[in-house]
């Protein structure tokens, strides 16, 4: 569909059209990061010198005008609510690294016990960029070798505001994972952890949020017979030995923006209704009798 210039500047003042239980940053003021990599990540958006659509983009990310962000070995892809009665698709891509930079990328982690440490913790370096970047390996995209938008929108300009507001919530993202990044170049968290370990070792490294590994499979197996001997109530075959299972087989929700940890959260809420439940299952049954 072709727009004329006149109906671009008539939607320029048309106010977007209100959102349901869209993505809404959780900054509401000041910045959208509070790591250094969160900061690189936005530098990028800001190089781009977008005047009032960077303003938009941000009243956009903290209004909750984006409708869902997805995530892509190589691309991001996104819905934002504008003036029009869909949403805008943006899209966002950078390259996937070849085998041969994820090889150099592995062997320098390795090598150096600060930075291996580091990682292991969820954690990136500026010195692992520069790093990286004097191999011509780049952990973040830069303007012109290694990152491209689009966006639906009639808007000339690309970046528009609607892939600005993507921007901003990705930072967020990022802030709290950086692994993201990394995914995006082409291999996620347990691939890089993997990769990293030497495959000989017996010990045994314990992640953020990797709680799931530990947990074996359901099984249908035991499910409806009684455990009369059990030491728990009869209601429950087996102790149990992990809360919200299901939740730790699902894995980490990736745009999860509360500041508690994903799996403790749901843990607490699924032990406190358990709890709950037990009481009132326990309590003596004051029905009258027929």
């Amino acid at each position: 569909m072709r727009y004329n210039y006149n109906d671009v500047l008539r939607w320029t003042d048309l106010k977007p059209k209100r959102v349901q239980h869209g993505i809404k940053a959780i900054h509401q003021k000041g910045n959208f990061y509070q790591e250094w990599w969160g900061k690189r990540w936005i530098s990028i958006i800001d190089s781009f010198y977008l005047g009032e659509r960077l303003a938009r983009g941000k009243r956009y990310a903290r209004s909750g005008q984006v409708v869902d962000i997805n995530f892509h070995p190589g691309k991001i892809t996104a819905s934002v609510q504008g003036t029009m009665n869909r949403p805008y698709q943006i899209e966002i891509s950078i390259n996937v690294w070849i085998e041969k930079e994820w090889n150099y990328f592995f062997r320098l982690i390795r090598s150096d016990p600060i930075l291996l440490s580091q990682m292991i913790s969820g954690k990136l370096t500026p010195e692992l960029e520069k790093r990286t970047q004097s191999h011509g390996i780049l952990l973040f995209p830069t303007k012109f070798q290694d990152f491209q938008t689009s966006c639906t929108c009639p808007d000339w300009s690309n970046p528009c505001k609607h892939v600005a507001a993507v921007f901003f919530l990705i930072t967020e993202y990022l802030d709290k994972n950086p692994f993201l990044l990394l995914e995006l170049r082409g291999k996620d968290q347990s691939d890089i952890i993997e990769n990293l370990l030497p495959s000989t070792s017996e010990e045994h490294v314990s992640l953020p949020e990797k709680k799931e590994n530990k947990i074996s499979p359901l099984s249908t197996k035991y499910f409806w017979e009684p455990n009369p001997a059990c030491q728990i109530p009869v209601y429950f075959t087996k102790p149990i030995e992990c809360d919200a299972l299901l939740i730790h087989q699902m894995g980490s929700f990736p745009l999860w923006q509360a500041n508690d940890n994903f799996f403790e959260w749901w843990e607490t809420l699924y032990r406190q209704n358990t709890e709950k439940i037990i009481q009132e299952m326990e309590q003596p049954d004051t029905s009258p009798e027929d």
